[in-house]
């Protein structure tokens, strides 16, 4: 297990693609909706910014089937640091079911130094179909940190 990144080892620059995954767990009285998808997370360090986008779902229908989901959630925040804020908004829909997003993922950096980023909302609200119904949205993506580049020499 990844320890998360102690102060000392938290970037002051470069950037940082992380590459994961997302889960998303919808509350209905009947039967619960599990989907998964793909997380895709941009960091700057330096410019003090965090994007990202979560697609490509799969996951259980109110008929009990699997089925895709179309649609994509993004989220962004700003200067990279625990415990930071990540905004989320999008929608996910399959035959039958539409889910509405709008948030707050909580997120973390793991590793010394970052090799890794966990996010969640474990009391968010989606719509589903056009009413409020309880759910989690979990993200999690491994990467790596790219310097910045060496400042080229003034004299």
């Amino acid at each position: 297990a990844m320890t998360v990144t102690d102060a000392q080892d938290m970037p002051l620059g470069g950037t940082a693609l992380f590459s994961g995954a997302a889960t998303i767990r919808v509350e209905l009285q009947s039967n619960p909706l599990v989907l998964y998808g793909d997380a895709a997370i941009d960091v700057d360090f330096g410019a003090g910014q965090v994007s990202g986008t979560l697609q490509n779902f799969f996951g259980g229908t109110a008929q009990d089937r699997v089925a895709d989901y179309a649609g994509a959630i993004t989220f962004a925040g700003g200067v990279p640091e625990q415990n930071m804020a990540l905004a989320y908004v999008g929608s996910l829909s399959t035959a039958g079911v539409a889910l509405g997003f709008d948030g707050t993922l909580a997120a973390v950096f793991l590793g010394g130094p970052v090799a890794a980023i966990a996010a969640s909302d474990l009391s968010a609200v989606v719509t589903h179909n056009g009413s409020a119904q309880n759910a989690t949205v979990i993200v999690v993506g491994e990467g790596a940190l790219t310097p910045p580049a060496d400042l080229p020499d003034p004299s």
